[in-house]
């Protein structure tokens, strides 16, 4: 009898082959397809993206500056000629700031301190500053407002916040607290303190709360 023969196995692929395939097409194909999706498509749509959000971010800022300059210009105005736009920013920071000096006032207004010092001598002898020993450092001066200097930028931050308040009138509730949300947000980031509580005068004669029955 006739036996069929045996089928004979497949031919083996090489080693060599199988690695030549795998390792090289494979890697060319992988990673310089994924070198350059990753790298310049990303790379490029990120940094436009980010560009873009950038400079839409800083006109809105800028946009919103205009609106707050014109109502601080304004304010400026109320105090008449009593002081510049620098006396009156070295005025709030000295409202603000508790036991600021010349020094920290040529800091925060990015002048010379020679300019400061003459700056807050024309505040002195306006009878808006004074100046004083620190308690801790007596070899230090701190400036503070007098009375007058007190009325005058009190005078100006209702002004300011009268205008501000009829702006903000505009805005439904939750757009207003967003916007005080980054506000606080954009303030922090420039290191800027917060206002001060603003003292209620029948606090004043009544500290214990029991105003209700005068």
């Amino acid at each position: 009898m006739n036996r069929s023969a045996d089928p004979q196995p497949e031919a083996l692929v090489p080693d060599q082959d199988l690695d030549i395939t795998t390792y090289e097409d494979v890697d060319a194909t992988t990673h310089e397809d994924v070198d350059a999706t990753t790298h310049e498509d990303v790379d490029a749509t990120t940094h436009e993206d980010v560009d873009a959000t950038t400079h839409e971010d800083v006109d809105a800022t800028m946009r919103a500056a205009r609106v707050i300059s014109a109502i601080v210009a304004e304010s400026v105005a109320q105090a008449g000629d009593q002081v510049t736009m620098p006396q009156l920013r070295t005025l709030v920071l000295i409202a603000t700031r508790e036991g600021i000096n010349t020094s920290a006032v040529a800091a925060a207004l990015d002048i010379h301190p020679s300019n400061a010092s003459r700056l807050t001598e024309r505040l002195v002898q306006a009878g808006l500053v004074a100046r004083t020993p620190d308690t801790d450092d007596r070899r230090t001066v701190v400036l503070s407002l007098t009375t007058s200097g007190s009325d005058l930028v009190a005078a100006v931050m209702d002004y300011r916040r009268t205008r501000f308040r009829a702006v903000l009138s505009a805005l439904e509730p939750a757009a207003r607290r967003q916007l005080r949300l980054s506000l606080d947000a954009f303030s922090e980031a420039a290191d800027e303190p917060p206002e001060k509580p603003r003292a209620d005068p029948l606090l004043l004669l009544d500290p214990e709360g029991h105003h209700d029955r005068l």
